[in-house]
This record gives structure tokens, C-alpha cells and sequence, in this order.
């Protein structure tokens, strides 16, 4: 396609140079299927509520490639008439992760809804739009709340790093993990018990700067995480 394009936070909206119409219906309809990728079923039902005016508006097909597959987590491109929209593969974990692939569609549609020539419909889609980035709101709050109350903190030894934290009610157990700033990977250091609250870390290396990452865990799902700040080995 070629034409008018832009990105939203990885997704990319795009319009043809083509001279077929571009209905409204369609451009409803493609964002109805940008909302089946929200993480969110709340944010998802408040997008797709409106889309289709509760059900009542027949919104026409679109393509969707890789339909067959159901992991809203898959990258897709949606096509109505001259639209098309292309959504990258979000990462299943962390969890933060996918809220942003949340915030993004919304943000895509809030930012499209401008092509939409009826009034009441363009009006829906951005309502639709911004009731999901109020929950996306809600969302990280309560996720900024959670890192606020792990209170990761570090004390940096000679022998080592000491890293302390608070557990929120209901963990089950923790992870450690530590990246060396300028690496691409994470290392997953110990899997602790609910009960642990501290862990020094003795495998430093001098000079090398680090980020410890704690991670609390309710069987296996995660609950939160809290980072600490970049410190230096002594």
C-alpha cells in the first residue's frame, strides 16, 4: 500500500492511493478487529461496544490475516477496502507488556477516527476509544501502586549487592532477577519463598552496573514487579 501512513506505538495505519471509497462501515469494522487484540476484556467490550452501537450497527467483513489463529498475542494486518492496519506481535509477558498493546490500539483508533465521516459513528469510535484508555489508566495505577509497595532498594558491599524488598499479601513466591546494564538478556538469579524479603548477591562483577528486578508471584501468575535502581559493584 502506499498513501497516507503512521505509527502508533509499533501499530501502522495506512491508507492506499487507491480511488475506491472509503466507507464508514469499513473503517468501523477494522477497528472492531483492532479491538479482538486488546489484552483487556474490559477495555476490549468498551471498544467493540461502540464500534457496533451494542450489536445493532452490521458492520461488513474484513480481512484478518492469520485468522486461524487465536493468540491475541500474534501480529496481524487487518485490510477493509483501501485501510489497512498491521499490528506487531506483543511479547505474552510481562504482563506490562500487553497493556501497552492495549494503550497503542486505542490510541490508533482515537487517532483515525478523524476519517470517519458520520458524525454519530466517528463520535462512538472515539467514545469507544477513550472508555478504553480510561481503563488502560486504571490499570497502570494500579500497577505503579504495586511497584510503589515491593520497594525494591539496594545496598551495595564489598563482598556484594544486597538487595532488599517488600511482598504484597497473597505471593506465593519471588523471583530475583538481574540485567547488566548494556546486556540484552536478563538473568533469573533465585526463586525464593513468600517469606524472604532480602537476597545478597555475590556473582558481581566489579565496576559493572546492574538493575535488579523482583518479581512476586501468586502459582506462577505474576502479580507485580518492582526494579531497583542502576547500581554499581564495588
Amino acid at each position: 500500500m502506499s498513501g497516507g501512513s503512521y505509527y502508533v506505538g509499533g501499530i501502522q495505519v495506512e491508507k492506499s492511493a487507491s480511488s475506491d471509497p472509503l466507507l464508514d462501515e469499513v473503517i468501523c469494522s477494522v477497528f472492531y478487529q483492532m479491538a479482538e487484540f486488546a489484552n483487556h476484556a474490559s477495555v476490549r467490550q468498551a471498544l467493540q461496544t461502540e464500534m457496533s452501537h451494542s450489536g445493532a450497527l452490521a458492520l461488513p467483513p474484513v480481512s484478518v490475516s492469520n485468522s486461524y489463529e487465536q493468540d491475541r498475542t500474534r501480529a496481524a494486518t487487518i485490510t477493509g477496502g483501501p485501510l489497512q492496519v498491521s499490528i506487531p506481535q506483543a511479547s505474552p509477558r510481562p504482563e506490562l507488556a500487553l497493556n501497552t498493546r492495549d494503550l497503542s490500539i486505542c490510541t490508533a483508533i482515537l487517532e483515525s477516527a478523524y476519517r470517519i465521516q458520520d458524525t454519530l459513528l466517528r463520535a462512538s469510535a472515539q467514545n469507544g476509544a477513550k472508555a478504553g484508555l480510561q481503563r488502560i489508566a486504571e490499570v497502570f495505577a494500579e500497577n505503579v501502586r504495586q511497584y510503589q509497595a515491593l520497594g525494591v532498594a539496594e545496598i551495595v558491599e564489598s563482598e556484594g549487592i544486597q538487595v532488599r524488598w517488600n511482598n504484597l499479601p497473597g505471593t506465593s513466591e519471588v523471583q530475583l532477577e538481574r540485567w547488566e546494564v548494556d546486556q540484552p538478556t536478563t538473568q533469573l538469579l533465585v526463586t525464593l519463598d513468600r517469606s524472604v524479603t532480602s537476597f545478597k548477591d555475590i556473582t558481581v562483577s566489579r565496576s559493572k552496573s546492574y538493575v535488579y528486578a523482583v518479581k512476586n508471584l501468586r502459582h506462577w501468575e505474576l502479580m507485580a514487579v518492582g526494579y531497583s535502581k542502576r547500581v554499581s559493584a564495588l
